[in-house]
């Protein structure tokens, strides 16, 4: 559903009517801001360490931070919405691609004096990150740089906005368990158990394989030698 539907369905199992508030309005703010917070609880899952799979994404994809390398050059920026990287970053394409394994940064020198192509990250989420490369430092410019990366949420702000997560009725149950917990204690709670239970239900999809697929690593050494 749109940010506009959800609203308009918490205005209607909180009121009972369809007068709905616009855009300005403090009930209008009031509920986008528990939507909000209902996508930031769903993001953090609490300390649970999800990784959401709506919320995995490559750097070709996004719409800022540095794509391109810029000759001898070994520091490019992130975009605005890491949070944390997957996998080997690639510099080039086809036979000249470079591949960079991500380290912790006090293990840097231990790699340039090991000649091995590597990064780390730097930086924090206010200042931004930073992608710093060690051993290999392309000498050209506008080599391609890419790396897949798990994002922050985003919180929507227009009417049109459509949540990234799989049960965006969890964002409506949250604020409503929010918006009557002072009223009704007893209301709030029915609510914030049937967000809990979509929270649940998303995190259990959320770790399951896709159909036909498993998530074995098959051993293609099986019966040699043995």
């Amino acid at each position: 559903m749109t940010l506009n539907e959800l609203l308009n369905r918490i205005h209607i199992l909180l009121e009972k009517d369809v007068d709905f508030p616009i855009s300005g309005d403090e009930e209008y703010i009031i509920r986008l801001e528990l939507i909000k917070d209902a996508v930031q609880v769903w993001e953090k899952d609490d300390g649970n360490g999800t990784k959401w799979k709506e919320l995995f994404t490559n750097l070709i994809s996004a719409s800022d931070g540095d794509k391109l390398t810029v000759a001898d050059t070994s520091s490019y920026s992130c975009p605005t919405d890491f949070v944390d990287t997957i996998g080997y970053l690639t510099i080039g394409t086809g036979n000249n691609t470079i591949y960079y394994q991500r380290i912790e940064p006090y293990l840097a020198k231990e790699y340039q004096s090991a000649r091995k192509d590597a990064f780390y990250i730097s930086g924090n989420k206010k200042s931004g990150y930073k992608i710093n490369l060690v051993n290999s430092i392309p000498a050209e410019d506008d080599l391609e740089i890419n790396y897949d990366y798990y994002k922050s949420a985003t919180l929507p702000t227009l009417d049109t906005d459509i949540l990234e997560m799989d049960d965006d009725q969890f964002a409506v149950y949250w604020a409503l368990a929010e918006l009557v917990k002072d009223e009704d204690q007893t209301l709030s709670s029915q609510y914030a158990s049937i967000a809990t239970q979509k929270l649940d239900a998303m995190r259990l999809r959320n770790q399951l394989t896709d159909p036909y697929q498993d998530n074995i690593i098959s051993d293609s050494f099986r019966g040699f030698g043995r």
